[in-house]
């Protein structure tokens, strides 16, 4: 029992002190340098994949909560598959995507000090990009809803074309993000996969951005 309630003290220490530390973002904006990566097929064909005109604008959240997170995300995917002249690429697609972590889940309902409380689980909504194919989870309100766990991270696809004639482009401009229920850092990592298909081989090519705090 002595034990227990030292696991119990320390517990309640780390969740104070990610409250009590915490401070409301301030408004902020942030760039990426361009992703490059490029793969050759056993049959020659080059597939060239490009993640380019990152940035992220953070700002303060609309309800003024020290658990909560905004910012606008503008991103770019580009695919281009040069085929061998032994090669025929049958299929090919563009997808980007984003990858989201939460450090501490303040959620299950905890009651954390006299007036603050936070919702079950950590919990993040991405806006959709109208025009493509949505990822995944996609609702009919045009935005991607799910739940992230402490100390994992949630990949949520967020568009995806097909490539024609051998090339294809997304590009997400200023798309929303919200984070909610996370007391420590939130972090993502934006991402572009070029998948092809040709008469010999398959394969997919990521291109990742950097890091970047939320």
């Amino acid at each position: 029992m002595r034990g227990a309630g030292r696991v119990f003290s320390v517990v309640v220490a780390v969740v104070s002190a990610c409250v009590l530390g915490a401070v409301l973002p301030q408004a902020s904006a942030e760039g990426n340098w361009d992703e490059t990566a490029t793969e050759f097929l056993d049959d020659g064909t080059e597939i060239q994949v490009w993640k380019a005109m990152e940035n992220l604008d953070r700002t303060p959240n609309l309800a003024s909560t020290l658990l909560s997170r905004e910012g606008f995300l503008t991103v770019k995917g580009i695919v281009q598959v040069r085929p061998s002249a032994q090669a025929t690429v049958n299929a090919g697609s563009v997808t980007v995507g984003l990858q989201i972590g939460c450090q501490v889940d303040l959620g299950g309902g905890m009651q954390v000090g006299a007036a603050l409380s936070v919702g079950p689980w950590v919990s993040f909504t991405v806006s959709q990009y109208p025009g493509v194919t949505p990822g995944v989870g996609a609702n009919a309100g045009g935005t991607v809803t799910g739940t992230i766990r402490p100390g994992t991270i949630a990949v949520v696809p967020l568009a995806s074309k097909p490539l024609q004639g051998g090339y294809g482009a997304i590009k997400l401009s200023n798309i929303y993000i919200k984070v909610d229920a996370c007391g420590g850092q939130t972090n993502i990592r934006t991402y572009v996969i070029g998948a092809v298909s040709t008469s010999t081989d398959d394969i997919q090519v990521p291109a990742y951005g950097q890091p970047k705090w939320l």
